[in-house]
């Protein structure tokens, strides 16, 4: 005999079994809608994972990732050498980054993208420059080698003591150098000299930017905006010549230098008015007339870049006193 509650469980044991097989297959299908969807969002983002390295919106790279574009910064920067670790080192003018599917556009190795970055920019480190008047005339790597420049060009010329000084306004401040290289110490004594070569054009080639120009004649931006007054280095046309040295002639800064030397030298003669009645008003006769002494003088003499240019009495002694004068005035 049939149990009457088993009759009555079983619809409701087969309605729970099928709710959970519905139950799993959804399941099942919401994890292959996933699925599809990480794999749609994993092709996309392949797909746009490239990027484009420009410098003044010039296309110079693309990479294929975010690892290989680091990797190749890195090894641009390696190609510096020196002392100064990757962070310091920053390029001019500064990288520009933008990611963009890369469909038609090749893929660089890093190496390569790296030699490109390298003739596209230039990079700058810190260093030390020699302003005169707020203007930047030299650019060393070291402090020391600026100290070693300016106390060389005050010692260069004759009667230079400690009490050599410039005439302008010069010190050492922090600036950015070329990190490939810099003017040597030599050189850079003598640009303050103004003994260096005559000023150098460079005629503006294909493919040159400022930059590339600055970085080839080991230069800071500075210097080279300096040396050419009035131009737009952002767009450098085909054939300009640029100065990519100081102008000649007159030195960048002045000098002072002083000695002081004794001379031996006549004293002028005074002259003694005596008022009288036996001459008619207004009427002068030389009674007696004056002869020199002889004194001795210690003079200061100042030079500007090794030239004379002041002389002062700053002590005298008589030695022999002078004759005076005497005249007689008529009243």
């Amino acid at each position: 005999m049939t149990d009457p509650a088993a009759v009555k469980v079983a619809p409701l044991q087969n309605r729970i079994a099928r709710l959970r097989r519905r139950l799993a297959l959804e399941r099942a299908v919401l994890l292959a809608l996933v699925l599809l969807l990480a794999l749609l969002l994993l092709r996309e983002r392949r797909s746009t994972a490239a990027y484009l390295v420009s410098v003044n919106g010039r296309p110079v790279a693309v990479l294929g990732s975010q690892a290989e574009l680091d990797q190749a910064i890195s090894l641009a920067k390696a190609t510096c050498g020196g002392s100064w670790s990757p962070e310091e080192i920053e390029f001019s003018p500064p990288l520009e980054f933008k990611r963009i599917r890369p469909e038609g556009k090749p893929f660089l190795s890093p190496r390569t993208a790296a030699r490109a970055i390298s003739r596209s920019v230039q990079m700058l480190a810190p260093g030390f420059g020699i302003e005169v008047d707020g203007r930047l005339q030299v650019a060393l790597h070291t402090k020391e080698q600026a100290k070693q420049v300016l106390e060389r060009v005050r010692s260069h010329y004759p009667y230079a003591g400690a009490s050599a000084r410039f005439l302008e306004k010069v010190k050492v401040v922090n600036t950015q150098v070329p990190a490939d290289g810099s003017p040597s110490v030599e050189a850079a004594v003598l640009q303050l000299l103004g003994t260096a070569p005559p000023q150098r054009l460079y005629r503006v080639d294909t493919g040159d930017t400022a930059a590339s120009i600055a970085r080839h004649f080991h230069l800071t931006p500075q210097q080279l905006v300096s040396w050419n007054p009035g131009r737009d280095l952002a767009q450098v046309a085909l054939g300009t010549r640029l100065a990519v040295s100081p102008p000649g002639g007159k030195p960048p800064v002045t000098v002072v230098t002083s000695r002081e030397e004794y001379i031996y030298g006549a004293y002028p003669a005074p002259q003694e008015e005596i008022a009288t009645g036996s001459l008619p008003p207004g009427r002068r006769k030389v009674v007696q007339a004056g002869r020199p002494g002889k004194a001795k003088y210690l003079l200061r003499l100042t030079y500007h870049n090794g030239q004379q240019c002041k002389q002062e009495k700053i002590l005298q002694e008589l030695l022999e006193p002078p004759t005076p004068t005497r005249i007689l005035v008529g009243r």
